[in-house]
């Protein structure tokens, strides 16, 4: 688990680790959640990217739908919230 947030912060608030993602979304930046693709696609288009140029890794059913919806591939790993 990484907390983008903690420990070291910049002049912004914001933690150091997340100055290394040049996009980074979620549920509250995007006009609808998982399992719709706005998030996934939000992001490439941000990043200049094809969606199916992506790979999108998730825990989740929703995540695999997610990635279905925007044409990206997917990985589906065994931890996380539903391992």
């Amino acid at each position: 688990v990484i907390d983008v947030n903690s420990p070291s912060k910049d002049s912004n608030g914001k933690g150091v680790l997340f100055q290394q993602f040049k996009s980074i979304h979620g549920a509250d930046t995007v006009p609808q959640p998982k399992p719709q693709p706005d998030g996934l696609l939000v992001v490439c288009q941000e990043l200049g990217l094809a969606p199916e140029d992506c790979v999108y890794i998730g825990d989740s059913p929703s995540d695999g739908v997610a990635a279905k919806a925007a044409g990206m591939p997917s990985i589906a790993v065994m931890w996380g919230s539903h391992a």
